[in-house]
């Protein structure tokens, strides 16, 4: 069973390169490799807790799950221009 306040090993166990929303994973790392918004992200880890927030980690993206969301806003304005 997974500690609800730190998923950090369950993580770092996943294959960035094997993720679903990732794109051409042999070109760059995971921090800079191109992301597909189109997928639905999925978020079953907690990175940690600050002071009553939780900060959720997104396994389809590979990376935290704000940055999905900032990226899907970005996505939805640059529609409405």
């Amino acid at each position: 069973m997974s500690n609800l306040y730190n998923d950090k090993e369950a993580i770092e166990k996943e294959n960035w390169k094997k993720a679903p929303g990732i794109k051409s994973p042999g070109e760059t790392n995971s921090a800079l490799a191109k992301r597909d918004y189109s997928k639905e992200c999925k978020c079953p880890y907690c990175i940690t807790v600050i002071k009553g927030y939780f900060l959720w980690w997104c396994s389809i993206h590979h990376q935290p799950l704000n940055l999905c969301q900032i990226e899907q806003l970005r996505d939805i304005i640059n529609e409405e221009i």
